[in-house]
């Protein structure tokens, strides 16, 4: 009978003590959630990037440009907006503007005479597909741009405006909720168009692989 009272006792004394116990322990803090990325939403962003081309040019029987390099840096401003799906591929909408005027300097035929070129004014707009992978966003996209050129040559100029077309690939990052860095490839087509400058009509276009980098700022 003693040990059945000692027992009975001690039973009780554990099982009156543990929730004591238990509400006197710190509660544990509740682990942190990363906010999830959305890149549904407006930015805007400045870019630089580096045109690496090549005159096409066609008909020309005096003194013309000849199919040489056309290396140019572009500098400018984007604008752009983007919807994210519930499977995380992300749609969007984007236009470019280069705000400074490139220019290069050509060899011409006969005898290497040069030949300025000058993108006085450019403009593209686009549509891109991406997939959300957190803070990356890769993606593929193309569109329809114009660009306004002067040509000056030994004896004259011309000036012109050409369609182009442009489609290739990027990512971008999102380093903050509202900032990101944005890197993209593009190929480029101008458009022939005709340009006489003392040496006959001549047609002049241009095929260019472009590289791209900006930063952005979204809203």
């Amino acid at each position: 009978m003693k040990i059945r009272s000692l027992l009975l006792a001690a039973f009780a004394v554990v099982s009156f003590g543990v929730p004591a116990s238990a509400a006197d322990m710190p509660m544990k803090a509740p682990a942190y959630a990363v906010p999830a990325i959305n890149w549904t939403g407006p930015y805007i962003g400045a870019f630089a990037g580096y045109h690496f081309g090549e005159v096409r040019q066609s008909g020309c029987v005096g003194v013309c440009s000849g199919g040489e390099d056309l290396n140019l840096g572009l500098f400018g401003f984007q604008v752009g907006y983007d919807w994210q799906m519930p499977n995380n591929m992300v749609w969007g909408v984007f236009a470019a503007v280069p705000v400074i005027p490139a220019d290069d300097t050509v060899p011409g035929n006969p005898g290497n005479i040069p030949f300025d070129v000058e993108a006085k004014f450019q403009a593209m707009i686009g549509a891109r597909l991406g997939f959300a992978m957190g803070n990356a966003l890769p993606y593929i996209f193309a569109g329809p741009g114009v660009v306004r050129v002067k040509l000056e040559g030994p004896v004259g100029d011309d000036t012109n405006t050409h369609l182009f077309a442009g489609f290739g690939a990027g990512v971008e990052y999102r380093l903050t909720r509202n900032w990101s860095v944005d890197l993209r490839y593009m190929y480029s087509v101008v458009f022939k168009e005709t340009y006489n400058i003392g040496g006959g009509p001549s047609d002049i276009g241009d095929n260019a692989h472009n590289l791209f980098a900006a930063i952005n700022y979204r809203f």
